[in-house]
């Protein structure tokens, strides 16, 4: 799993400003995060689309796990902030 926590060994870690967005460690990105990595992992994904991104999290690890593109949307502005800055 990919998050802002020590990496497993063997596993690269994804650092994440948070400021005031959305917190990428609250477990439903956790869970997110899991289902993503198994399905880069097992199929071949290109492309990866994070709406209501917060930080970017999402869109951001399926850019470290090998897709070419990625979209992330948000409508609060802290959000389009932070996913810029990360």
């Amino acid at each position: 799993m990919i998050t802002d926590r020590d990496p497993v060994k063997g596993k690269e870690a994804l650092v994440i400003k948070r400021g005031t967005a959305f917190a990428p460690s609250h477990p439903t990105t956790e869970m997110c995060l899991i289902l993503i990595e198994r399905t880069i992992s097992s199929r071949q994904i290109t492309s990866i689309l994070d709406v209501g991104c917060g930080t970017g999290v999402l869109a951001l690890a399926g850019l470290k796990l090998g897709c070419k593109q990625a979209v992330a949307l948000d409508i609060a502005e802290e959000a389009v902030l932070a996913t810029r800055e990360n």
